[in-house]
């Protein structure tokens, strides 16, 4: 057994130690004092409150200790994950700049195989202009970004001299590039 997780004995020895130390810190338990005595209701529902409050807090401190010790001793798993994730971004970067580039060179939206060149919409616009064009229009309190940009994209012509209708390529690559390669990884 990990020496770090608490038996449920030893949690029991916790929660009774806590309960024992918070009666100290009330003068006693439930006496209270001339001026403030405390009243404990018939029904044991508040005790078993307190008990499942100190569980709760027990077991979130021991997730914390298991958490921690398991993120140690997976230490050298996680750095190597994060090394692939920045490998893999850095890659996908070159392959759609190389995609990019032969398409400036021929045309070609094709690219090279298990990449294309697509074309996105994107728009510049001044935020707080078309919050106030947004609230002059009776259509928002605060500006809803998705839906002011499915307002500009609907207009043949953009609706609002502020904004600027931006059309650009993005290389796409492969979700499945093995595919696309045939198989030749």
């Amino acid at each position: 057994m990990d020496p770090n997780r608490l038996s449920e004995e030893d949690r029991d020895q916790f929660h009774a130690a806590g309960i024992a130390a918070q009666a100290d810190l009330q003068g006693g338990g439930d006496s209270g004092d001339a001026e403030n005595p405390v009243t404990v209701p018939e029904d044991p529902t508040i005790f078993r409150l307190q008990r499942a409050r100190s569980r709760y807090a027990c077991l979130s401190a021991e997730r914390q200790m298991v958490a921690k010790a398991f993120e140690e001793e997976h230490k050298a798993l996680f750095l190597m994950i994060k090394t692939a994730s920045e490998e893999v971004a850095a890659l996908e970067e070159s392959v759609r700049a190389l995609a990019l580039e032969r398409w400036a060179t021929t045309g070609d939206t094709k690219g090279y195989t298990g990449t294309q060149v697509k074309w996105f919409t994107r728009y510049e616009y001044d935020k707080g202009e078309a919050l106030r064009w947004a609230i002059d229009h009776k259509i928002a309190l605060q500006l809803d970004v998705k839906g002011f940009e499915a307002i500009l994209k609907a207009s043949a012509a953009t609706p609002v001299e502020f904004a600027k209708r931006i059309d650009e390529p993005k290389a796409t690559i492969a979700t499945d590039l093995e595919k696309a390669l045939g198989g030749k990884v």
